[in-house]
């Protein structure tokens, strides 16, 4: 069975309805299953693929982030795409650019140094990571609008921004007849579900038609059957990692229950957002994937049960604002860098 896809507004993307990732994965895996993993992922239907730049900048551009340590994956991915025999119409890709950097790397400067690395002219999506500071969200929209004028993106998204940010940078996109966003990418799983399950995400939501992308939904594999850390992790909002990590069995025994695995749990309840465009999430290996994708019959067959059957996890639930700044959560920084 290969992967639904849907076009959630008239003129938007068609989007799969899962995607993958790439942080802390390509380039920790074997080239050829690599190769293999994205062959078997196109094949189902799995054609949308989240790509970024996490590492630090060479040292000819002004600003290098210390919070990361350099990492080839995307430039895997390229190769391994490359060498796959793929045609680029086939798959999109999302690309993230990085707001701590901005403004002194513009956007445009950003995504030109990505697609130098994916070896291509064009990202179906450009991505604006985390705000951590104030900017002109018009001026934003503008260079965005600028970028797809000129060809090298499609259409455009946010991630983790609050909803004020995006509500505000989606009203100057319309008010200036320019493109407005189409995704909103928000950390979502069992343990997170205060953010894009409140009112005035629902809302914003509906009244826009941006739509909703599913992220870190395995909370760096503790949804997906680990019960210890083996990996960087980002924010967390709440303070509830904690929780999560004591729970991590109790998850693997709920998805028994329901003959799933923790992963594909993880995964059908994303897949009941009633505003969802994407689920996405990383893998390294085709069983993985696999394993996966098993999500959407186990999501056909339990339907919105399965917010009641994990609702003992949501650990963030009156322990988070809704309507919060991004910067305005804890940040744990990651472990260094594999590869």
């Amino acid at each position: 069975m290969k992967v639904p896809a849907h076009r959630f507004t008239p003129t938007g993307p068609t989007l799969p309805l899962l995607a993958l990732g790439s942080w802390y994965t390509y380039d920790r895996m074997d080239f050829d299953e690599v190769v293999a993993m994205l062959q078997l992922a196109v094949e189902r239907g799995v054609t949308l693929f989240d790509v970024g730049v996490y590492g630090r900048y060479p040292q000819r551009h002004p600003l290098s982030n210390p919070r990361y340590g350099r990492t080839w994956t995307d430039v895997v991915f390229a190769h391994a795409m490359q060498v796959s025999g793929i045609a680029r119409s086939s798959y999109m890709t999302a690309e993230k650019i990085w707001m701590w950097a901005y403004p002194r790397l513009s956007i445009e400067a950003q995504l030109d140094h990505a697609l130098l690395r994916l070896g291509t002219d064009y990202t179906d999506f450009v991505m604006l990571g985390d705000m951590e500071d104030a900017f002109d969200l018009g001026a934003v929209v503008d260079e965005v609008a600028h970028i797809i004028r000129v060809g090298k993106a499609r259409w455009w998204g946010v991630n983790n921004w609050s909803v004020a940010e995006l509500a505000t940078a989606n009203d100057h996109a319309v008010a200036h007849g320019l493109p407005p966003p189409a995704l909103a990418q928000l950390k979502y799983n069992p343990a997170r579900r205060t953010k894009a399950e409140s009112a005035v995400w629902l809302d914003f939501f509906q009244r826009s038609g941006v739509r909703f992308q599913a992220s870190d939904i395995f909370e760096s594999g503790y949804f997906a059957g680990r019960t210890k850390l083996t990996r960087g992790v980002a924010r967390d909002p709440g303070e509830i990692r904690p929780l999560i990590e004591a729970a991590a069995t109790r998850f693997t025994e709920v998805a028994a229950g329901v003959g799933a695995t923790p992963a594909q749990l993880a995964v059908a309840l994303c897949l009941c957002h009633p505003s969802l465009g994407n689920v996405l999430f990383g893998c390294t290996s085709r069983d993985q994937l696999n394993e996966n994708l098993g999500a959407i019959e186990l999501h056909a067959r339990l339907g919105d049960r399965i917010r009641t059957l994990v609702d003992e996890f949501w650990f963030d639930r009156d322990k988070v604002d809704p309507q919060a700044s991004w910067s305005a959560q804890p940040m744990a920084l990651p472990l260094p860098a594999q590869g």
